[in-house]
């Protein structure tokens, strides 16, 4: 992998040096960031009882979908990509929300693609082991989550083994028991963000404050036992997307902005509530220099990179002390297939 810095890029390295030294006075520390390439993460999953991340890529429109291995601590991994050809996108879609790439409970791999003609899910299993790859309808699934939902594929929250799953068109929303189908209690929390922990015990709710006043951005962060729907803590937050840490000590927030591109990062303190000064996602517009996927120079056009990121993946380190974010770019390239953006791996540090 490439560092992100490259030489003769003044500009960049300056605005990055000032990106690090605001995170660091923040509180919230981006300690690095690298170049993961011209490909575009889209969903990751941590193997169980390892430390191996395996994220999901693609080009960055959908097709030529592979595996690429990682530590917990952010290194790619020494071992060959699998390719997962097998997701075709002229009929599926993967989405980077909702914990759409999991292992289940007996080892799989899983990824619910979206058929695009049926608004359901199609299963299809990596059997690390081998690297075989399955399919199948998943009709027990979408059977389930038929019963909640018109259009379960645009309205289901997995969590990360896929046993579980928030399903529903409009509030309340159902927290259900895939494998027998029972809805195990409901949120009454119109235009809320869910998410599960990392040990399935905990479902996060951030819920609008006015719901429908899209010029308030406050929202209350509601924090539910699994699997009894007991409210445990309340938070009051910005509304975003809460990233809670295994020990739930530390939530990181997505920030949502009115404008494309202008989304934070942000800590939470799991206990009081304090929210670290937010940092933003993406990074400053320039000039573009160079086609990162073939190396030429194009200095002396007249394109820009828009620096614009998004977050496909965040990732607790193993003492929750910090997280890793896959970021992806916008995608942005020239007609004749030059790319002048390129994916980011970051760490933080929360302190």
């Amino acid at each position: 992998m490439k560092q992100i810095m490259r030489v003769g890029m003044i500009f960049c390295v300056f605005a990055m040096q000032l990106f690090i030294a605001q995170a660091q006075d923040a509180g919230l520390t981006l300690i690095s960031e690298v170049d993961i390439g011209t490909d575009c993460p889209v969903s990751s999953a941590i193997q169980p009882e390892t430390e191996v991340m395996w994220v999901l890529m693609d080009n960055c429109g959908g097709y030529r979908y592979y595996l690429q291995a990682y530590d917990r601590s952010g290194t790619a991994l020494d071992q060959p990509t699998i390719p997962v050809d097998d997701i075709d996108g002229d009929l599926y879609d993967v989405f980077s929300f909702g914990e759409t790439v999991a292992f289940t409970p007996d080892g799989m791999l899983q990824i619910m693609a979206v058929q695009k003609d049926e608004d359901e899910f199609t299963r299809f299993q990596v059997d690390m082991a081998s690297g075989t790859v399955t399919s199948d309808e998943a009709e027990d699934i979408n059977a389930v989550l038929r019963q909640y939902s018109e259009f379960p594929a645009f309205a289901t929250t997995f969590n990360n083994d896929h046993t579980r799953a928030v399903v529903g068109d409009d509030a309340p929303m159902k927290i259900v028991d895939l494998s027998s189908g029972e809805a195990l209690f409901e949120v009454d929390l119109p235009g809320s963000l869910f998410v599960f922990s990392e040990d399935g015990q905990r479902l996060y709710v951030n819920a609008p404050v006015e719901p429908e006043n899209y010029e308030n951005f406050d929202s209350t962060l509601f924090v539910y036992s699994l699997p009894d729907g007991a409210v445990i803590q309340t938070l009051n937050l910005p509304l975003s997307t809460p990233f809670p840490s295994a020990d739930g000590r530390f939530i990181a927030i997505e920030i949502a902005s009115p404008e494309a591109g202008n989304e934070q990062l942000a800590v939470v303190n799991g206990e009081t509530g304090a929210i670290s000064a937010a940092l933003p996602i993406s990074v400053p517009s320039t000039k573009a220099m160079t086609c990162y996927n073939t190396g030429q120079n194009i200095s002396d056009l007249d394109f820009t990179a828009s620096g614009r990121l998004s977050i496909r993946g965040l990732v607790w380190l193993p003492d929750n002390a910090g997280f890793l974010t896959f970021d992806a770019y916008d995608g942005t390239q020239t007609n004749t297939g030059c790319i002048f953006e390129y994916s980011r791996l970051r760490q933080y540090r929360v302190g």
